[in-house]
């Protein structure tokens, strides 16, 4: 117990913190904020808030409606945006404060759990663990996104895991699929393995029918927006300002029928380096995502991507190590893989930033292999064997 108090204490120590610095540079320096004006629909969405992005506005747009009104304003992901708006009836004007704090508090704390249940008694290890996945971890977790979310959740689908009541795993591993759909292939996975066939055919259909429902009423995702806007900005040379006003230009009602028919015509126009495009991401991706997950660029901070660099390279080789090791732990192992394929599948025409904001969706599987190597080998003993 008393290792795990003070590995606790670090875990919290290092995300809380992150967490508060985020609240006070954001503010300070680009002047957001961590309180929502509840008035009006109007003014919520004129703030610029700490942690936001533009797939934020969109869940809190829809869920100050629930918050309103009871139900949603568009059936663009409505689960999502009542997932939001119950912070919002219960925090009112504070809630994007308390979405940052309560994700950084309850990874902190399901990390420790997680490290304690799978490396019991060996706190220099687990604490080397949680130095080595923070630089990966610290700026994504405080955020007003879906990703700490599930983050989360995935995390307590693992300790259950450990502790094997399969079904409260999988019910877990559900509950992420809600946030993203795509999770759906976890709770697939769950079932074969873990051999709950008729709990994750009931969950895998109560996730699906829904979606099928809502996607003739709008589409669900954002996903192909997203990399059709980053292949014009990254091929034609195009400013992300300008990609996004050609796309909105060829589709005005922003559906995914749209975006294809958008994408084929280009591809008419430029098939070779397009398909060359999608032959090198396809192979480069999943390298990129596994292994160098953040964006190196030149500049101001080299000296921070340097040490970025190095962190990942470390990183790699005991990822490696560990899923040698532990290849008895299919169930891992291919839900891991199977994130990995299918993000670096969907972005194959538009490889760039996915990988960094992405990266912690695989933090909860990387760590469960990782702390199951350590707790029988260090880190050179590991390496060694596997020579």
């Amino acid at each position: 117990m008393k290792n795990f108090l003070i590995l606790l204490s670090i875990s919290l120590t290092l995300y809380l913190s992150s967490a508060l610095f985020k609240l006070y540079y954001e503010s300070k320096v680009y002047n957001k904020t961590f309180i929502a004006d509840i008035s009006s629909k109007e003014k919520l969405l004129s703030k610029d808030y700490v942690g936001a992005m533009f797939d934020s506005y969109l869940y809190i747009k829809n869920a100050y409606e629930i918050y309103k009104s009871s139900k949603p304003e568009n059936c663009f992901r409505p689960q999502v945006a009542y997932f939001f708006a119950i912070f919002m009836f219960i925090f009112n004007k504070y809630f994007p404060l308390a979405i940052i704090l309560l994700n950084s508090l309850l990874f902190a704390i399901l990390l420790a759990i997680l490290l304690n249940l799978l490396n019991p008694n060996k706190l220099i290890t687990n604490i080397i663990i949680l130095l080595l996945i923070f630089p990966f971890t610290f700026y994504y977790i405080p955020r007003i996104l879906l990703e700490p979310f599930i983050t989360n959740f995935t995390l307590t689908s693992l300790i259950f895991l450990a502790l094997r009541r399969k079904n409260f795993a999988l019910f877990f591993i559900f509950l992420a699929s809600i946030l993203r759909p795509e999770f759906v292939l976890l709770v697939i996975l769950y079932g074969i393995f873990l051999k709950s066939y008729l709990l994750s055919i009931a969950l895998t259909t109560i996730n699906l029918i829904p979606n099928l429902i809502l996607s003739k009423c709008r589409d669900q995702t954002n996903f192909l927006n997203w990399s059709i806007v980053g292949y014009y900005e990254k091929v034609k040379n195009k400013s992300w300002e300008e990609a996004k006003k050609e796309l909105l230009s060829k589709c005005k009602n922003l559906n995914n029928d749209c975006y294809l028919s958008f994408f084929i015509e280009e591809f008419k126009q430029n098939p070779n380096q397009i398909i060359s495009l999608i032959a090198k991401n396809t192979i480069l991706n999943p390298i990129k995502f596994l292994f160098f997950p953040i964006n190196y660029k030149e500049g101001k901070r080299k000296v921070l991507n340097g040490f970025y660099f190095v962190i990942s390279i470390i990183y790699s080789i005991i990822l490696i190590v560990s899923i040698i090791k532990q290849k008895n732990e299919k169930l891992v192992i291919y839900s891991l893989l199977t994130i990995v394929l299918f993000y670096s599948l969907f972005f194959s025409i538009n490889p760039e930033g996915f990988t960094t904001r992405f990266k912690i969706l695989l933090i909860p599987f990387e760590t469960y292999l990782i702390a199951k190597t350590f707790s029988n080998y260090l880190l050179i003993q590991a390496f060694i064997k596997t020579l």
